[in-house]
């Protein structure tokens, strides 16, 4: 709203100033122009899925059963050990870690499917795919390698 369209929108009824009217419309645009701009990424943001995200339908698989990958990174990391590093590496690693994805990543080497450690552990799909995502991050798994 320009200052023009303003002053033509204001009404001396309303009981309130001028001032008070005008930064109340330049609120406002600002807010919705603000929106306008973000609503595409916000969109995005939605639609997002993360890999570890079991199918609702059903709640066996997650889209990285269905993505064929050759690459395994305990196998790289013994891959790239020298002179047993690996042993301090990985202790390293699960030191970073808080019980609960000690306890995830425990159950995921003894073979576990993320719908039973879920309710292993009774903890929500959302808390099951963060704990992977900090269990996976940069920051942890390059103390591996």
């Amino acid at each position: 709203m320009t200052l023009w369209q303003a002053y033509n929108s204001y009404n001396p009824d309303m009981r309130i100033s001028f001032d008070v009217f005008l930064r109340t419309c330049l609120e406002k645009k600002f807010k919705s122009e603000l929106t306008r701009r973000y609503r595409k990424k916000r969109i995005i943001n939605k639609l997002a899925v993360s890999l570890d995200a079991t199918d609702e339908s059903d709640e066996k698989h997650s889209l990285l059963d269905f993505i064929p990958s050759d690459f395994d990174t305990f196998e790289e990391a013994v891959r790239r050990q020298e002179h047993g590093q690996y042993r301090d590496k990985a202790h390293e690693y699960v030191s970073r870690l808080s019980n609960q994805q000690v306890n995830i990543l425990n159950l995921l080497m003894d073979g576990y499917k993320p719908h039973e450690i879920r309710r292993i552990l009774e903890i929500s799909q959302r808390e099951y795919a963060d704990n992977l995502q900090i269990m996976r991050s940069y920051e942890n798994i390059k103390i591996l390698f």
